[in-house]
Formats: C-alpha cells, structure tokens, sequence
C-alpha cells in the first residue's frame, strides 16, 4: 500500500535495504522512481483478482493503514464476492479502521515483539500499551478473524533485552488470551558486518536451547489436547 510508516523500529528492513544500498551505489545504479504510495486501477485489479477461484488479498506496507481510504476502496470493490483479506501492521492505527470494514479480514498479523519492556524497546516507548488496546477493542467490535503475533528477532540491535530467549516470550504472547497463533522471523541483516563470528555463535547457541525449551512445551500442550499455532512448528 505504501512504503511510509509511522513508527521508527530499531531492525526495521527499509533502514537496512538504504545502508545496503548506500554501500553499492559505486557498483550498481539504483533506480529510485518507483512510487512511495501503491496506484492501481481498481476494476484491472478486480478483474486480475477475480481470476483466481480462491483469492486473498493482503495489505501490506510500510504501514499499510496509512492509506486506509485505499483499503476501504479496495474491500468495498469486492462487496458480495468470496474473498479473503489479510493485513499486517504495526496495530497503532487499528482503532481507525471502522468495525464494518475490519471484520471483514480473516487474519491480520501485528507486528509485537514479546512483553511490554522487549516490544518498547524495539518499536517506541507506549506501542506495547496501543497495540493492545487497539487489538482488546477490535475484538469487542466483533472481528472473528486470526490474530498473529509477528515478532522480530534481533542480535543486531545493542543494548537489546536477551533476544535469544524465545520460549518465554512465545509463552507470554499466549499468555495474554488476544493472538490465536505467534510466528517469528530472526532480523537478517547480518551482511553490515557488524556482528562477530563469536557473538552469532553465542546467539544461535541460546536461541536454540530456547526452541528445543518451546518445542518440548508444544509437545506436552498436544499430550493435553492443545495444538498451539506457533507457525514454524506446524
């Protein structure tokens, strides 16, 4: 929808892809004249869509809610047919969205990093507070959809609470009784060269102590009759 945000993560991936760019602009040319904000014609993009016999339309950004008139345009030209939408989003804006439009989503993904202290760190002093205010009061507004916790892993950012230490996090996110499932993505921007040979070894070697920890209590929640959606287990 558009590449503008407003938030200022520490990891965040267009931060990353500019000081990627910026080191091989003596070797490549960039081409930098494609639009900051998404323009489509409306019914060409009906009629693409329409062609798939189950389609899904997700919002994506940036942050997508930026442009909530387009995603209002968008869901509105599909009025009475048989399709899904989905979103990921920072969840800031979520309270902007009127209920008659957003229970029309089947999943939204929230970008959440874990408890309060781990998620401000990351993402801003009082998101953890927004977010999920706004995600308690769209589901008091009825929306039925999958709630996914989108965290981010990343080493890279100094100072940062134990990143390594997934299993508790996982567990809390749970915890909370908003996200029917939690999915996880490890931060990629290795290639500054900013991070030691010795640091990564450490990190991988805790971080995967932690995942054998969250697997054994998968597990035992399935010996109970609980299949928890964590993403990269099933």
């Amino acid at each position: 929808m558009t590449e503008v945000c407003n938030s200022q993560c520490k990891y965040c991936y267009e931060k990353s892809m500019q000081e990627f760019e910026n080191g091989l602009e003596k070797k490549f040319k960039f081409d930098f004249s494609a639009p900051r904000d998404f323009s489509v014609d409306l019914n060409k993009l009906k009629k693409f869509i329409l062609q798939d016999k189950n389609p899904v339309i997700i919002f994506y950004g940036g942050e997508p809610l930026l442009q909530l008139e387009k995603i209002k345009q968008t869901i509105a030209l599909f009025e009475k047919k048989k399709i899904k939408f989905c979103m990921q989003t920072n969840g800031k804006l979520l309270d902007k969205m009127p209920k008659e439009y957003m229970n029309k989503f089947s999943k939204i993904l929230v970008s959440i990093d874990g408890d309060e202290q781990r998620t401000d760190f990351n993402r801003g002093k009082g998101t953890y507070n927004l977010v999920m205010k706004n995600l308690k009061l769209i589901r008091k507004n009825g929306f039925k959809g999958e709630i996914v916790a989108r965290m981010t892993l990343s080493p890279l950012v100094k100072n940062t609470p134990d990143v390594s230490d997934i299993f508790e996090q996982v567990k809390f996110l749970f915890s909370l009784g908003i996200f029917d499932s939690v999915h996880w993505q490890i931060d990629a921007g290795f290639y500054k060269n900013d991070f030691s040979k010795k640091e990564f070894s450490n990190f991988v070697k805790k971080y995967n102590q932690s995942i054998s920890k969250l697997l054994d209590f998968w597990i035992e929640e399935m010996k109970s009759g609980k299949v928890l959606k964590i993403y990269p287990f099933l």
